[in-house]
């Protein structure tokens, strides 16, 4: 597990300009070693419990994949035996909710129901999470919150969304259907409420103080 430094070749071949790509088209059969996860969330004075399955050859799998961009991780999303539970559960408590209301759920889901850490404090090295790691590993962080609730607002909503990069830290924007009041961000004529899965029983639209009035690189999904 210990490789030390890795080097590629210095010398230049003709029309080898293409970066290596590790997207996911999908989960590859690794066999089935099932194990389950409860996590407990409260909104609006009552409480929430979602049980979602993960499988530890998936796990492994996924440990030391190397790192890449954050829509790589986006666009993996879960595999279809972790999607449907998770989402079901969620689609019930968010059942006849407005969009802004179901947003702000799903929010304090991914808010509150995860510890958090940095990597370094996890794993002693940077790393990027997919959603299915998320759902596995004790700790997370702002990237890898960042990933699990766009994919479940694109997912149980229907609804485009961009990642925020500011100094330091990821964040999400959602765009809404209807007018939502507070920070946003224009992006190809389009507005984008600020939505940050990081920042504590935060609400769509309030934006971490330390951030506010800094510009973040956009970075979409699409």
């Amino acid at each position: 597990n210990n490789l030390g430094n890795v080097y590629t070749y210095q010398k230049s071949y003709p029309n080898a300009v293409k970066a290596m790509n590790f997207s996911r088209g999908e989960y590859p059969p690794l066999g089935t070693k099932i194990l389950e996860r409860s996590l407990s969330f409260s909104y609006a004075s009552r409480d929430y419990k979602i049980k979602i399955p993960y499988n530890m050859n998936n796990i492994s799998y996924l440990r030391f994949h190397p790192q890449t961009d954050l829509v790589v991780y986006s666009a993996a999303g879960l595999p279809s035996w972790a999607s449907a539970p998770l989402l079901n559960q969620l689609k019930a408590v968010i059942a006849g909710k407005s969009e802004l209301e179901a947003v702000n759920i799903l929010l304090r889901f991914v808010q509150t129901g995860f510890k958090y850490a940095t990597d370094d404090q996890q794993f002693g090295r940077e790393k990027f999470m997919f959603a299915l790691e998320t759902i596995y590993y004790p700790y997370s962080d702002c990237e890898d919150r960042s990933v699990l609730f766009e994919y479940l607002v694109r997912e149980l909503l229907g609804l485009k969304t961009i990642f925020l990069h500011y100094p330091g830290h990821i964040a999400v924007a959602v765009e809404f259907k209807g007018g939502v009041k507070g920070s946003y961000i224009s992006h190809n004529g389009r507005q984008y409420t600020v939505t940050d899965p990081t920042y504590i029983n935060a609400t769509a639209g309030m934006t971490m103080e330390k951030y506010v009035g800094v510009k973040p690189e956009i970075i979409s999904p699409e």
